[in-house]
């Protein structure tokens, strides 16, 4: 596992992704690098950087995609208020920004409090993955006690259903599904969860189960393989959804007795 923040004692580290300049350009630069840049053609991307060191004055440096060199972790202990999310964080719907975001907001002063993501990806994939998370968490920029765990690589039967175990909740922010399996697992483990109710989940989740995140249907443009499409997704209540992780780790920690009527 992959955890934030770091030890004391870790030794000064650079991300690939993180030597940026901290302004508004630089982060705009940096959101280019990550997220637009890998799905235009190389002629387009000339083009951006044509047009970008005429604004800027300077080319968008070209960085290759190399793993972060954050330090393993080989076995990860979990108590406290844990929140479980599965996801590949390269699928658009997931959301997992907002998701990291508003737990850092909401609960970052509290040391008791993890957020775990579990990464579906493997190899090489699986170190870019947590590169683009680790990128995303440091341009966030918020110094915290809450942790966040990244989990990857595969896990057994046995392995995932002990995470599901260890969690008090499952979250998710998402802003489509076809059905989110992770979270009708953690449901039927009788696990509370933090969600959106929206496409599949308008079949099964409901407030009897957790807190459903406020969410607006909003027009999107969607990756279908190489190509793209203009479809619509829901746009999540980040307000909300902050409100949310305080509300259920408040119940978690005060009011046990009602936790146990709420997951069961």
């Amino acid at each position: 596992a992959f955890v934030f923040p770091l030890p004391p004692d870790t030794p000064n580290i650079e991300l690939p992704y993180a030597r940026l300049d901290p302004s508004p350009r630089g982060r705009v630069k940096a959101f280019y690098r990550q997220y637009i840049r890998p799905y235009l053609s190389e002629s387009l991307q000339c083009y951006v950087r044509r047009t970008m060191r005429t604004l800027f004055g300077q080319p968008i440096p070209q960085i290759a995609g190399v793993a972060t060199p954050v330090p393993m972790q080989p076995r990860l202990d979990l108590s406290g208020v844990v929140y479980l999310h599965v996801c590949n964080p390269y699928d658009e719907r997931k959301n997992w920004q907002d998701l990291v975001a508003a737990f850092l907001e909401a609960l970052g002063e509290c040391a008791d409090a993890t957020l775990v993501i579990k990464i579906v990806a493997d190899g090489s994939l699986l170190m870019h993955a947590v590169n683009a998370v680790t990128t995303f968490y440091l341009a966030v920029a918020r110094e915290h006690r809450c942790r966040i765990a990244l989990v990857g690589g595969y896990l057994s039967d046995e392995q995932m259903h002990s995470l599901v175990r260890a969690s008090t909740y499952y979250a998710t922010a998402t802003r489509a599904e076809g059905a989110n399996l992770p979270l009708m697992d953690a449901l039927a483990a009788g696990r509370p969860a933090i969600s959106p109710r929206h496409t599949s989940m308008l079949d099964y989740f409901t407030s009897d189960l957790g807190w459903v995140t406020p969410s607006e249907e909003a027009p999107a443009a969607v990756a279908v393989g190489s190509e793209r499409m203009f479809s619509r997704w829901h746009r999540i209540d980040f307000s909300a959804l902050v409100d949310q992780f305080r509300a259920s780790y408040e119940l978690a920690r005060r009011s046990p007795a009602q936790y146990g009527e709420m997951d069961h």
